[in-house]
């Protein structure tokens, strides 16, 4: 496939996630600024403290801004979050070009995500979603060991293989000894391309700070090329920026959330946004573990991919 048509189909994998991380950033922010700015008196007053609101198009206004109408209920489903979230739902739904521009800012902050440095979440990611990772899959393999020697001892053979599997593959573990670009993962591709009969013409990885560049300079040959390869390895690419765009969203949203929390449970937030900016906050903590302990093993086979890509077009075995 020629490269031009490489990038145009790259260019689409990268658009829905740059969209949709900055989406999810966006709306965590928006919840912290509903909950700041949120006009309570227009449905709590004083001689009602356990009113609730009813959301009603105001017919006699010329704008059609939705307004609030008081009467009493103690209904959670109605409380200062609900009808807060409520209110800037019906605004959203009543005037369309707040939400195209929203929408547009929304790919505005996905594009200023994506401009965060892959390797500094790289580098994040392996102090503690790693670590994380690790201790999990090791939780999980002793649970199942338990399971096999007391539980079901006759179904040991059935499970053992899963058990086993259930750690990090060598690949997995060269790639945690070194950060980006991987050059202990790079040795051992060598050597074993090497071993198997490979014809390398004495072609060795770089050391130091020039392995990078000599990265981004497979990058370029393969570009130049115009091969197959090089529009698997840009499909590696956006994969890696999906993962580390939905990173950055989770991890920075967790900060705003944070503090979200800690003002509802000091009362200086209505009280019935504990609940929604926990809930908020717990799933940003979630996406933030769970795409960051991938981050590493995406980012290590899409240099993988260009390694042995490279390495095939040096060997005259990725001219096609």
């Amino acid at each position: 496939m020629p490269a031009s048509e490489s990038l145009s189909r790259v260019s689409k994998f990268d658009f829905f996630p740059v969209l949709g991380s900055g989406i999810y950033f966006l709306v965590s922010i928006s919840l912290v600024l509903i909950a700041w700015m949120e006009p309570r008196d227009k449905w709590v007053t004083p001689q009602a403290p356990a009113a609730i609101a009813e959301l009603k198009d105001d017919t006699t206004s010329t704008n059609r801004i939705p307004v609030l109408s008081v009467r009493g209920d103690s209904n959670f489903g109605h409380s200062v979050a609900a009808l807060s979230i409520r209110w800037c739902l019906k605004v959203l739904e009543s005037h369309w070009p707040i939400s195209v521009g929203l929408l547009f800012f929304a790919y505005l902050t996905g594009n200023v995500l994506r401009a965060l440095p892959v390797n500094r979440a790289d580098a994040i990611c392996a102090i503690w979603a790693e670590p994380g990772s690790n201790v999990f899959l090791r939780f999980v393999r002793r649970i199942l060991v338990r399971f096999c020697r007391k539980n079901r001892p006759t179904r040991r053979p059935r499970l053992w293989p899963l058990i086993r599997n259930l750690r990090r593959s060598p690949f997995q573990q060269d790639l945690n000894k070194r950060n980006f670009p991987y050059p202990v993962m790079l040795n051992t591709q060598v050597s074993m391309l090497t071993g198997n009969g490979v014809p390398l013409g004495g072609f060795t990885t770089p050391e130091g700070r020039s392995l990078h560049t000599m990265y981004n300079f497979w990058k370029a040959v393969l570009a130049g090329a115009k091969t197959g390869n090089f529009e698997q390895v840009q499909e590696q690419e956006a994969r890696v920026r999906l993962f580390a765009n939905m990173y950055w969203a989770g991890f920075l949203s967790m900060f705003p959330l944070s503090m979200g929390v800690a003002l509802s449970v000091i009362h200086i937030f209505d009280r019935s946004w504990l609940w929604p900016m926990l809930a908020a906050f717990t799933i940003s903590l979630v996406l933030a573990f769970t795409i960051g302990s991938q981050v590493r093993r995406v980012r290590g086979q899409e240099v993988f991919s260009v390694f042995m890509a490279y390495v095939a077009l040096r060997t005259g075995n990725g001219n096609h």
